[in-house]
């Protein structure tokens, strides 16, 4: 198929005038949620999934940028093939059936649009440049009117890529950090990854605790991390709160930085116009989709049930400005009285209780001898059990020293947390 004139101008007038909707993500805290509401909006240009792998693929394949552009085109397709084949539920779980009525993208009129775009040498300044030809031409591919695309949204998911693109986003740009209460943001970074390595035989990575000190400094550390990796652009950057998505006023609020169309009812949960179900770390039991905001998938219950009362009180008195500054809903007497104490009294109370395993590591330190004999019993090849155990025990080995670390990383965390003002912003109303 060769393009003509007025979709050659329409793609390149499109490009010239969006901005970019950038997703980051401080854990599981409604990233693809957020993405998918934007799914049917005629103003967004999006695909159905993360673009966290374009960066390095850019990176590696730009040798090939302009004259093998569409080769290049052609290449690109791996990285989006979730969207292009939304039938294959992998991580994603969407349960989309090649018979369903989605949004089917035509590769062909992908490859000849993306083509087109990356011969212009101006396309080429920089990764995010190539990630925006990238997503438009899939919207173009799906039929999508792209002559009212105003935003293009690069759902980059991982902070650290920040830094990867810092210099390459504008003022008129807009970031959202996405979190959540943080005792929900720990419980669903552990658990959860903890029950799909279980589902995928990763019984040796069911032993590596230093995903609870990564989980915990990533979701309370989230405006450090912005200021080591985001330094020379200055784009609009907020902070969303997943429980409060729920909220049409809310989302509605993106909508104005963005200077698009705002939604008049709350917006489906879709993907490629078909509803979406939670992925496969989700609670997500149901069989058909429900493709809107779930409080129940959100709204996870006590506290100290999920975590455990060492952690609950620990995370409240660490992150006590954040809760406070992010007006986080705190339903135990316990924890509002424990907010409001003194920084000495909450300080006592951390060295008195910091030095007591909590409910996680007493839940490695439990499961480490089961995990290994799972591995015996997998139907792999001797070797791969050989290498599964000797991983899955050097996890074990460097409990004492992951202990010290996740000790020293909540006393920093408590220090580091009282000036609020470093805190990120929150989208408000």
């Amino acid at each position: 198929m060769e393009l003509n004139k007025l979709e050659k101008s329409q793609l390149t007038f499109c490009l010239s005038k969006a901005n970019n909707f950038i997703i980051i993500t401080t854990g599981r805290a409604g990233t693809d949620f957020l993405q998918s509401c934007y799914d049917q909006h005629p103003e967004v240009a999006s695909t159905c999934e993360k673009s966290v792998s374009l960066i390095q693929f850019i990176k590696e394949k730009k040798v090939l940028l302009p004259e093998s552009s569409e080769v290049f085109s052609a290449l690109a397709i791996k990285e989006l093939l979730f969207s292009f084949s939304p039938y294959i539920n992998l991580i994603e779980d969407w349960r989309i059936s090649k018979k369903d009525l989605y949004l089917n993208a035509d590769v062909r009129r992908f490859i000849d649009a993306l083509s087109y775009l990356l011969k212009d040498k101006k396309n080429l300044k920089d990764e995010i440049s190539i990630i925006r030809s990238i997503i438009l031409s899939f919207n173009f591919s799906i039929k999508k009117d792209i002559t009212k695309i105003s935003s293009i949204l690069i759902h980059l998911h991982s902070i650290e890529l920040l830094k990867e693109i810092d210099a390459q986003i504008s003022a008129n740009d807009l970031v959202l950090i996405c979190s959540r209460n943080p005792y929900d943001l720990l419980a669903s970074g552990v658990f959860h990854w903890r029950k799909y390595w279980k589902k995928v035989n990763l019984y040796e990575k069911i032993n590596d605790i230093s995903l609870y000190r990564k989980v915990l400094k990533r979701t309370l550390s989230d405006y450090e991390d912005l200021k080591k990796f985001l330094i020379i652009s200055k784009p609009k950057i907020y902070l969303t709160i997943l429980e409060k998505l729920s909220k049409r006023d809310y989302l509605n609020l993106i909508n104005k930085n963005l200077q698009i169309k705002k939604f008049s009812t709350y917006p489906n949960s879709t993907v490629l116009g078909m509803k979406r179900r939670g992925d496969l770390l989700s609670n997500d039991k149901r069989n058909r989709a429900l493709g809107k905001y779930d409080p129940k998938l959100v709204n996870r219950g006590s506290p100290f049930q999920r975590i455990g009362i060492l952690d609950t009180l620990i995370i409240t008195l660490i992150s006590n400005e954040r809760i406070k500054k992010y007006n986080l809903k705190r339903d135990s007497k316990l924890l509002k009285e424990i907010i409001n104490l003194s920084i000495i009294f909450r300080f006592s109370l951390l060295i008195i209780l910091i030095p007591f395993p909590t409910k996680i590591e007493i839940i490695y330190f439990r499961d480490f001898f089961r995990n290994i004999l799972k591995i015996l019993f997998l139907k792999i090849s001797l070797k791969k059990k050989l290498t599964k155990i000797i991983f899955g025990v050097f996890y074990v080995f460097l409990y004492p020293v992951e202990y010290i670390r996740i000790r020293y990383l909540k006393l920093s965390i408590f220090i580091s947390s009282f000036n609020s003002s470093s805190f990120i912003d929150e989208l408000k109303y």
